[in-house]
């Protein structure tokens, strides 16, 4: 089996596991409040939502990280074709997240020449450090997003 990241978002999500074992990903009224301003609508939102908690895990101290489309299309539950021309495009016009590889960067998936992931790079623009008051706790990511989101706005009132 191939330790590829979709293999990791799709096993991670069936297991109901945490984000990372015996690693809390925090997120702040800040982080809330930031996709909140920037994006008005529920897809573009939970994207950013997404990637900012993977980012919180996985990116290097310049904000760089290591992003499979396919595999966060399965784990976000919306079609690749639309993450991909419409949500990470949005992510990367308001300078949420921006591209840094050139999709030059291919590896194959279970050992079938037919099937092929990128592996693209991107750079987070905002502030990804791992604090805050709400916690996301398994990788239902709708969930966790409804769940923070509600609790933020019952903060705001």
């Amino acid at each position: 089996m191939t330790d590829d990241i979709n293999n990791i978002i799709q096993k991670a999500y069936k297991d109901n596991s945490n984000l990372i074992n015996n690693v809390d990903v925090f997120i702040s009224n800040a982080d809330i409040y930031e996709i909140i301003k920037r994006f008005d609508k529920y897809n573009p939102r939970l994207t950013a939502f997404a990637i900012l908690c993977y980012a919180k895990m996985y990116a290097d101290k310049k904000g760089i990280f290591y992003l499979s489309r396919v595999g966060l299309s399965n784990w976000l539950k919306i079609a690749e074709t639309h993450l991909s021309s419409r949500y990470l495009k949005e992510l990367i016009n308001f300078d949420y997240v921006k591209k840094v590889s050139n999709n030059k960067n291919y590896h194959i998936i279970g050992g079938m020449d037919k099937f092929v992931s990128k592996i693209i790079s991107y750079k987070i623009n905002v502030n990804f450090v791992n604090k805050g008051n709400f916690v996301v706790k398994d990788n239902n990511i709708r969930r966790e997003f409804e769940d923070i989101i509600k609790k933020y706005s019952g903060n705001c009132k």
